[in-house]
């Protein structure tokens, strides 16, 4: 019986111990797929050749060069480094919560709000980076750190389950 009651008394620490864990494997895998479906800017390579081969590029993305414009003050504002959002992307994971998020002054802050939440009212398509990126078949585009929550649901209530039921082992 003692034993019982001292193993019974470990449950509240393992508990907070497999939540922690099970947040911990959740969020590594939100933010790797929120990097994945993350859209990429071009090489300097990609956007000259397709300035050059397509005037209609121009014309679909002239909206999307004044605002680049007007957000650099200057002129044309500089092509960023290719991968500029997936670099910016980070996680945070405490003891009752994990978190993917692009911190505002972050390599891609400002860019990542009008990434995420604004297509189709101020850009319309991927650019020659996100459609080149490995692994567009997932879904490269908007909203990519909620589709990487949203596609794993399944799979997180998995890890809490195995993460819960490995701590209840007396």
């Amino acid at each position: 019986m003692a034993d019982l009651l001292t193993a019974l008394a470990l449950v509240p620490a393992k508990l907070i111990e497999a939540q922690k864990r099970a947040l911990t494997r959740c969020t590594i895998v939100a933010h790797r797929d929120s990097r994945a479906n993350s859209p990429r800017g071009p090489t300097r390579q990609q956007l000259d050749a397709t300035r050059k081969h397509s005037k209609k590029w121009l014309s679909a993305n002239r909206a999307d060069l004044k605002l680049k414009r007007v957000m650099s003050g200057k002129g044309l504002a500089p092509v960023p480094s290719p991968g500029g959002l997936e670099r910016s992307i980070s996680m945070e994971v405490k003891e009752t919560y994990g978190r993917v998020f692009v911190a505002s002054s972050s390599e891609a802050g400002k860019y990542a709000a009008y990434i995420h939440d604004e297509r189709g009212v101020k850009w319309q398509r991927l650019g020659p980076g996100s459609l080149a990126k490995p692994g567009k078949a997932q879904g490269v585009g908007e909203k990519f750190i909620e589709r990487a929550i949203a596609g794993n649901r399944k799979n997180f209530e998995t890890v809490f389950e195995d993460e819960l039921a490995k701590a209840l082992k007396l």
